[in-house]
Protein backbone atom coordinates (compact mmCIF):
# COMPACT_ATOMS: atom_id res chain seq x y z
CA UNK A 1 0.00 0.00 0.00
CA UNK A 2 1.34 3.44 -0.97
CA UNK A 3 1.08 6.25 1.58
CA UNK A 4 2.75 8.92 -0.57
CA UNK A 5 1.34 12.35 0.19
CA UNK A 6 -0.31 11.18 3.42
CA UNK A 7 0.52 12.55 6.89
CA UNK A 8 0.29 10.28 9.93
CA UNK A 9 0.29 11.22 13.62
CA UNK A 10 1.61 8.21 15.51
CA UNK A 11 1.65 7.73 19.28
CA UNK A 12 3.91 5.21 20.99
CA UNK A 13 6.38 5.46 18.14
CA UNK A 14 9.53 5.06 20.22
CA UNK A 15 9.57 1.31 20.69
CA UNK A 16 8.00 -1.99 19.72
CA UNK A 17 4.97 -2.02 17.43
CA UNK A 18 4.86 1.79 17.27
CA UNK A 19 8.46 1.97 16.07
CA UNK A 20 7.89 -0.80 13.52
CA UNK A 21 4.79 0.99 12.25
CA UNK A 22 6.71 4.27 11.93
CA UNK A 23 9.40 2.50 9.89
CA UNK A 24 6.81 0.84 7.63
CA UNK A 25 4.93 4.09 7.03
CA UNK A 26 8.14 5.98 6.16
CA UNK A 27 9.18 3.22 3.72
CA UNK A 28 5.76 3.52 2.07
CA UNK A 29 6.04 7.26 1.61
CA UNK A 30 4.06 8.73 4.52
CA UNK A 31 5.08 11.84 6.36
CA UNK A 32 5.15 10.75 10.01
CA UNK A 33 4.76 12.94 13.10
CA UNK A 34 5.76 10.71 16.01
CA UNK A 35 5.06 11.02 19.73
CA UNK A 36 6.90 9.13 22.43
CA UNK A 37 7.61 9.53 26.15
CA UNK A 38 11.40 9.27 25.93
CA UNK A 39 13.77 12.02 24.81
CA UNK A 40 16.21 9.32 23.70
CA UNK A 41 13.55 7.77 21.49
CA UNK A 42 12.81 11.19 19.96
CA UNK A 43 16.47 11.59 19.01
CA UNK A 44 16.63 8.04 17.61
CA UNK A 45 13.50 8.54 15.50
CA UNK A 46 14.80 11.82 14.14
CA UNK A 47 18.23 10.34 13.41
CA UNK A 48 17.15 6.97 12.00
CA UNK A 49 13.92 7.80 10.17
CA UNK A 50 14.35 11.54 9.48
CA UNK A 51 10.85 12.27 10.81
CA UNK A 52 9.31 14.87 13.08
CA UNK A 53 9.11 13.60 16.65
CA UNK A 54 8.14 15.08 20.00
CA UNK A 55 8.50 13.91 23.58
CA UNK A 56 5.14 13.85 25.36
CA UNK A 57 3.34 11.75 27.95
CA UNK A 58 -0.25 11.64 26.70
CA UNK A 59 -1.45 10.56 30.15
CA UNK A 60 -0.34 13.98 31.44
CA UNK A 61 -2.84 16.61 30.25
CA UNK A 62 -0.55 19.59 30.88
CA UNK A 63 2.35 17.95 29.05
CA UNK A 64 0.09 17.09 26.14
CA UNK A 65 -1.14 20.67 25.84
CA UNK A 66 2.42 21.96 25.98
CA UNK A 67 3.54 19.64 23.18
Amino acid sequence: MDFSGKRVMLTGAGKGIGRALAEMLVKRGAGVYAMTRSAGDVRALQRDLKIEAVQVDLANVEATRAA
